[in-house]
């Protein structure tokens, strides 16, 4: 067997490779390994094993195993490792293990600065054209159980970002079908994924992601970006899911809200009223008003009928009964109209749509010294300084 040197001095990228050709060596690295699946047909029945390779240049090839070749090399091949492979059969996107291919683990330290700068996060896809193909970099949040329709299946998946914008990612193909057991270990696991060539889904406005029949899903990658995001997830989570997925968090006493509707004005009961829990009753809360003339005003809430925009996609109306309150550590610039706040925080990860409104935002607070802004730049380690054009582009 060639030796390492001798490979790399002929190692070439997987675009200089002419189709269908045999005699090459290449050096690849391996971001997925897919589940061991069996096919038959009438006339055949054989086992085969996807396995997703990236070179250099970040171009990435999908590798199939067939029968004998899957016990020869499922176990060699490992996640997050370089190899050098020659002679296979290659035809564009996709490598064929032979009985000539020869394998060979590579001791040089291999680098996915190219593949990974391919990815972005789910603020930059939601400005992509519908039908656009992309990488995406993202954090999990909920699985959802798969879902059974006729012969399809499919199971959806919601992830995050940094801004804690949420997207729900519908998986199909093998990745329901086929493997349970990676549906359950996304589920136990709550890794960082790496979605490789999904597509952008928009239907009546709302914005989607699903995969395609090239699709890929990696666990936890080991580049930079993602071992950057997957750190952040941990520093937010502290230890606790609660303070990550804001669906878990409890309502308890002392804890801070906000009306969300004007239930009974004459009593400072109003859209955007802060207030604190002071105790719990059978289909009512107790609570105190913070802010305005009403502070201090000790107050009871009911549970009223509210119902949700209505939606095209649905031809009927939900109607249910709930408390008009929602819990308010921050609000938005809109709820925090008329109001005088001692200590405020300005948060700013995009443009603002006019002055007035960052006006209200600023003038909330009564002293420079306890008014703080954070603005989100290309630059993170950025604190200090002079930002322009805070406002959206006005378009005609």
């Amino acid at each position: 067997m060639a030796t390492e040197v001798e490979l790399s001095k002929h190692s070439v990228s997987i675009n200089k490779i002419p189709k269908y050709s045999v005699n090459w060596v290449m050096r690849v690295f391996v971001i997925q390994k897919g589940s061991v699946m069996s096919y038959k047909n009438s006339h055949h029945e054989w086992t085969f094993q996807k396995v997703i390779l990236v070179d250099d240049e970040g171009s990435k090839l999908q590798e199939t195993l067939f029968n004998k070749h899957i016990n020869t090399w499922k176990d060699f091949l490992k996640t997050n490792k370089s190899y050098y492979i020659a002679n296979g059969l290659l035809d564009w996107i996709e490598l064929s293990i032979t009985d000539n291919t020869i394998i060979k683990e590579s001791d040089d330290v291999f680098s996915t600065h190219n593949f990974s700068k391919g990815f972005v996060s789910l603020e930059h896809a939601e400005k992509l054209p519908n039908g656009a193909i992309f990488d995406l970099l993202c954090m999990l949040v909920t699985v959802n159980p798969i879902i059974v329709k006729g012969d399809n299946k499919r199971c959806e998946i919601v992830v995050t970002n940094k801004l804690m914008e949420r997207i729900t990612v519908t998986l199909w193909g093998e990745f329901a079908v086929h493997d349970d057991a990676f549906v359950e270990k996304l589920k136990d696991d709550q890794p960082v994924p790496g979605l490789c060539d999904v597509r952008v889904s928009k239907y009546r406005g709302t914005f989607g992601i699903s995969t395609i029949l090239v699709s890929s899903v990696l666990i936890n990658p080991m580049f930079p970006k993602a071992l950057d995001l997957h750190t952040w997830r941990e520093v937010i989570k502290g230890g606790n899911e609660k303070y990550y997925n804001h669906t878990k968090l409890d309502l308890k006493e002392n804890a801070p809200i906000m009306m969300l509707r004007n239930l009974d004005p004459a009593n400072g009961l109003c859209n955007g009223t802060r207030l604190i829990c002071r105790g719990f009753g059978n289909n009512i809360i107790h609570a105190k008003i913070t802010t305005g003339e009403y502070a201090t005003k000790q107050v009871f809430i009911p549970r009223i009928q509210l119902s949700p925009p209505e939606n095209e996609r649905y031809p009927f109306k939900f109607i249910r009964k709930q408390f008009p309150i929602h819990l308010c550590f921050a609000m938005t610039i809109n709820n925090a109209q008329d109001q005088t706040i001692p200590t405020v925080g300005l948060y700013f990860p995009q443009h603002v749509f006019s002055h007035g409104q960052l006006y209200i935002a600023l003038s909330r607070g009564i002293s420079m010294t306890t008014t703080k802004i954070l603005v989100m730049t290309e630059q993170p380690d950025t604190t200090t300084g002079t930002f322009t054009k805070i406002l959206y582009t006005e378009k005609y």
